[in-house]
């Protein structure tokens, strides 16, 4: 399957544009006859075609999907780490009693006495196995406690607060059939009841949408959550498991070692679990803060992999440009020469692309590159918007502090990012609930649903006060959290954009996914 933002250009569709990183490819027409047709059962099978797909995945082009299968019984162990929340562990263990019929491991990270009699028996009614920690040690670490047991190729990690559905890893033990791939996760939805639990099914950092991709720096999903996750058990072993030292951050800082050791990790949204939402307003602004507290710790373990912006440097200065430039002239002619500035820095890159594609034989060449270019104009406003919002708001609020001037504008810009940001995610569901009575009662046609993989799970409607209103604390604490963790370790590296060098056809970084 074609990643939905490549496109196709050319005669017979055979130039590629996208990719991770972005860049051209152009494909032999024989290629590009192979990609318009369809394969048998949608399994690829041919040599050619088995060479044609795996190029186009290794090149972020493609994504694979590899035929449903249930697990067998000694394939896949399921590992659930639990401390003090007996209650959901034996909710989870009753899921997995009934659906999964492999070997499952609790792990009691030191619970109190009441909680670990209470997991002791619910271990026991699902046939699960216990082990028991005397001095909780973290998650990584109640992750490694099972590690002298496994016995099967593939392990899963669950979080206690979970919910496993049915045939959730159908979806997920087919990529380990590619012999690099060494971890895969599912989509990880909230799951509960009211106003926090409703913003958390638009703004949870868990959730990274309903597209598929590779996962690693540099890329749309630098990470994906431990919170549900499918390792291959040699691949753990070649990357020595999770760091113990981590209290938050160790999926993260797995995922660099196994990048770094060879080892491909993937999203496969088609797999959904669900996960209860924080309990309350504190401990969801505890956890944010928690999460942007280990952006220092893995910069300085996997330096240059933690930016709060990544993106092409050309972009960066069109973009800058044609917002501060115009500043300079008389406010009357600010729009006139915003646009003059934009045509000015948008030439060099778009020329370079119109002759690559015109070399290449793309029709309407012009429109391609100067499309192309702006588009990743588009995307670097929306990751510096991000960057802003995020992490660069305590130096923001300073400068206009200290000058009078920076006041407005550092004011309206925050509350445009911010209110941009939450309305894209709300609109469209307030949108579809809008037209939904409409559809039934036959005044309007329906429209199709949008592309997202059926929850098992109902989740509030969340309202747009409440969206707002969460989502600033949520920026407010993983920006504090950032900076925290910076102060305490003494460098300011994880607050710094990465500016990279790239082609002048490639437009920045789509932006990425952050904690």
């Amino acid at each position: 399957m074609l990643d939905r933002r490549v496109r196709r250009l050319g005669r017979s569709g055979e130039v590629l544009l996208g990719g991770e990183p972005f860049r051209l490819l152009r494909l032999s027409g024989e290629a590009a006859r192979l990609l318009d047709e369809p394969a048998d059962g949608d399994t690829v099978t041919s040599p050619r075609r088995i060479e044609l797909a795996r190029l186009l995945v290794r090149g972020g082009f493609a994504h694979p999907i590899p035929a449903e299968r249930p697990p067998s019984s000694d394939e896949v162990t399921v590992v659930v780490p639990v401390r003090d929340d007996d209650a959901a562990a034996a909710r989870l263990l009753e899921e997995l009693r009934a659906e999964f019929a492999g070997r499952v491991i609790v792990v009691d990270d030191g619970s109190l006495d009441a909680s670990g009699v209470r997991l002791e028996a619910a271990a026991a009614a699902a046939g699960a196995e216990l082990v028991r920690r005397c001095h909780p040690g973290g998650p990584a670490s109640a992750r490694n406690a099972a590690r002298s047991l496994l016995s099967s190729p593939f392990v899963a990690f669950l979080d206690a607060d979970a919910r496993a559905p049915a045939r959730w890893l159908d979806c997920l033990v087919g990529h380990f059939e590619d012999a690099t791939v060494g971890a895969v996760a599912p989509r990880v939805r909230a799951v509960g009841t009211g106003a926090l639990a409703a913003y958390e099914s638009l703004g949870s950092p868990l959730d990274l949408g309903s597209q598929p991709g590779i996962v690693g720096a540099h890329r749309r999903l630098s990470y994906v959550p431990s919170a549900a996750l499918v390792c291959r058990r040699a691949a753990l072993e070649d990357v020595g498991w999770f760091e113990p030292e981590l209290a938050v951050g160790e999926d993260v800082d797995l995922l660099r070692r196994l990048e770094e050791g060879g080892w491909g990790v993937r999203y496969e949204p088609r797999s959904v679990v669900g996960h209860d939402s924080r309990p309350g307003v504190f401990a969801f602004v505890r956890q944010r803060f928690a999460y942007g507290s280990s952006a220092a710790a893995l910069e300085r373990r996997h330096p240059g992999t933690v930016a709060p912006f990544e993106g092409n440097w050309r972009a960066v200065v069109a973009v800058l440009a044609t917002a501060v430039v115009p500043l300079a002239f008389r406010r009357g002619d600010i729009l006139g020469h915003r646009a003059a500035t934009w045509v000015v820095f948008t030439a060099v890159p778009a020329r370079s692309l119109r002759s690559k594609l015109r070399h290449l034989g793309v029709e309407a060449p012009t429109v391609a590159a100067v499309t192309t270019v702006a588009r990743g104009q588009l995307w670097a406003i929306a990751g510096l918007a991000t960057a802003l919002r995020r992490v660069w708001w305590p130096p923001a609020l300073v400068g206009a502090l200290a000058l009078r001037r920076l006041r407005r504008p550092v004011a309206g810009a925050l509350l445009a990012v911010e209110l941009a940001s939450r309305l894209r995610l709300w609109l469209p569901l307030w949108w579809a609930a809008r037209r939904a009575p409409a559809a039934r009662s036959g005044l309007r046609p329906p429209e199709p649903a949008p592309r997202r993989p059926p929850a098992p799970w109902s989740v509030p409607h969340p309202g747009l006060l409440a969206t707002l209103l969460y989502g600033l604390l949520d920026d407010l604490a993983y920006g504090a959290g950032v900076w925290a963790g910076c102060l305490r370790g003494r460098s300011l590296r994880a607050v710094l954009p990465r500016l990279a060098q790239r082609p002048a056809d490639s437009p920045s970084s789509v932006p990425r996914r952050s904690r």
